[in-house]
């Protein structure tokens, strides 16, 4: 993936519930980080992770702007 210069990437530290919908990630965006979740930039989402699955920890990345978003898990 390659990202312009001008959009910048920003992790949400606190272990984040996977199963939250990119609304509610937008939300977190707009009310912890104080951020539009609109700007274009990317905002990285991460799990506490299991200790059932070795310690596996995941992540979403989401980038909206004004008419699309893009949602990655992984």
């Amino acid at each position: 993936m390659l990202i312009p210069a001008d959009v910048k990437l920003f992790l949400y530290t606190p272990p984040t519930d996977m199963r939250k919908s990119i609304d509610t990630l937008c939300m977190l965006v707009a009310n912890v980080l104080k951020m539009t979740p609109t700007d274009g930039h990317l905002f990285l989402f991460r799990n506490r992770g299991n200790k059932k699955a070795r310690g596996q920890v995941k992540f979403k990345v989401i980038q909206v702007d004004q008419h699309t978003f893009f949602y990655l898990k992984r």
